[in-house]
């Protein structure tokens, strides 16, 4: 008896664990990710996120919105001399242009970098190859394969890992006419490779999108057959019914071939203002699809959100009318500390990638330190270049008040208001404020109601002096 009253305790203790005809149960074995999408398995799972890319503009630009948040940096110089950052940076620009960065001569870093981003999302990982001519070299996720060719260390996934399972060599492959093949092992000191990692056990990332391709496909389907009922309802157009006394009480307009006595066929040209007259037992009736219906459009929504849920994104950025300007506000916020792991993840990578550019240019001698700096002073630092501000004047009047307590910077400011940098403004506003005094003008910068300086007319100084004399 005390053993059936366990068993029972047991049994509701989580009622999740028992199944029921209506829940069965998952399969219980325990399967790592790479397991999960072995064998074809992954490359099915690229080509479902590759038909959303194609296909579904939604999904499309959450992806944009979410690479314009988390993969567009701007490079600021941060040694101690201020002459040399301005130098520095202006190096930089020219040095990460497509001509000079990329191997291939398509891409800017920035648009390098925003690629590989991309290709986290719809794949789940990327790769970027530092060439031995201080160039990079974009691949994409199935270039990271054991394919015919590859050394017998080379794991299902691509990878040759150590003891600890960490990768250490990649296995790169090409496709050319006579199909895909082995190209290479390439060092991971060579190797900017990144990804969704979500289990300890996991070699390859996995697309957050994974769980709403089902969802995103839905909406797919959906819309084409609702188009579909809409297109066919606006070819008919019109249908007359007619009462013959005889069988088919309706006529489309096609030649009756009965033998039965039937009315004439009624000829109607649909056209603009049309007038019909029918008689007594006849009626016309236009088709009407009301398509879409109310019902699917807001289960369309639900989707929706779960398709914008996968990358963090509030619902309120792609429907501005969801919501007011507090909670559009709050929602920014709260994607602004959502996304902040993978900001930090896309930092780490510039700054891979301008270690290895700067180092290699150093040594080569395209790039000279001043007299008595060394690599070790040259300091960057890469800004994000989307702002998560909505009203600028109300979030300055904030920093503004954190100023004066002395509980933050102006270049701190600069950085997350994305105003620039704070040292660059200061130089120009110097350089401007000098133009202005050369030129005998005089402007006042003030905030409304403030007090102000301007400049005495002759009339007020004539009057003064006729006042000393």
């Amino acid at each position: 008896m005390v053993n059936q009253v366990k068993q029972a305790i047991a049994r509701w203790a989580y009622r999740a664990l028992v199944q029921s005809p209506s829940r069965p149960l998952p399969n219980p074995s325990i399967v790592t990710v790479d397991e999960a999408l072995s064998g074809g398995k992954r490359k099915l799972s690229w080509a479902l996120t590759r038909d959303l890319e194609q296909n579904f503009i939604v999904v499309g630009w959450a992806v944009n919105q979410h690479l314009s948040y988390t993969s567009s940096f701007s490079f600021q110089a941060r040694t101690p001399d201020m002459a040399f950052n301005s130098y520095l940076e202006e190096y930089c620009y020219e040095r990460f242009g497509k001509n000079k960065i990329d191997i291939a001569g398509r891409m800017s870093l920035d648009t390098i970098c925003r690629a590989f981003m991309a290709s986290k999302i719809w794949d789940g990982d990327a790769a970027i190859i530092k060439t031995n001519r201080g160039m990079l070299q974009l691949l994409e996720a199935w270039q990271i394969a054991n394919m015919p060719g590859s050394p017998s260390n080379v794991t299902g996934n691509g990878l040759v890992l150590d003891k600890h399972g960490r990768a250490v060599k990649y296995a790169v492959c090409v496709k050319d006419k006579s199909g895909s093949r082995f190209e290479s092992l390439v060092d991971a000191e060579n190797m900017v490779f990144d990804g969704y990692f979500i289990k300890a056990n996991q070699t390859r990332g996995v697309s957050p999108l994974m769980p709403v391709i089902n969802s995103a496909r839905d909406v797919m389907d959906a819309e084409s057959y609702y188009l579909l009922k809409a297109k066919i309802a606006a070819m008919f157009g019109i249908v007359i019914y007619r009462d013959h006394g005889k069988k088919g009480a309706y006529d489309f307009g096609y030649e009756n071939t009965s033998t039965e006595e039937t009315k004439p066929k009624l000829d109607y040209e649909i056209r603009p203002g049309l007038k019909l007259e029918l008689e007594k037992d006849e009626k016309a009736q236009f088709l009407e699809s009301n398509t879409p219906p109310m019902e699917f459009l807001n289960f369309a929504t639900f989707l929706l959100r779960q398709i914008l849920c996968s990358l963090n994104i509030p619902y309120t950025m792609y429907d501005s009318s969801s919501g007011n300007y507090s909670a559009s506000r709050s929602d920014l916020n709260r994607y602004k500390n959502a996304t902040s792991d993978e900001r930090a993840k896309m930092l780490a990578v510039y700054d891979d990638i301008t270690d290895f550019i700067l180092r290699y240019d150093i040594l080569s001698g395209a790039l000279k330190l001043p007299r008595g700096m060394t690599y070790e002073s040259v300091n960057w630092e890469w800004i994000p270049t989307a702002s998560f501000v909505i009203d600028i004047p109300a979030e300055v009047d904030s920093r503004i008040k954190l100023l004066e307590k002395g509980l933050t910077t102006r270049a701190n400011i600069s950085k997350e208001l994305g105003t620039g940098n704070f040292f660059r403004n200061a130089d120009a506003l110097a350089a401007e404020e000098k133009y202005l005094k050369e030129k005998g003008v005089t402007v006042s910068v003030a905030s409304p109601g403030a007090p102000t300086t301007t400049q005495k007319d002759e009339s007020d100084l004539t009057s003064q002096q006729d006042k000393k004399e």
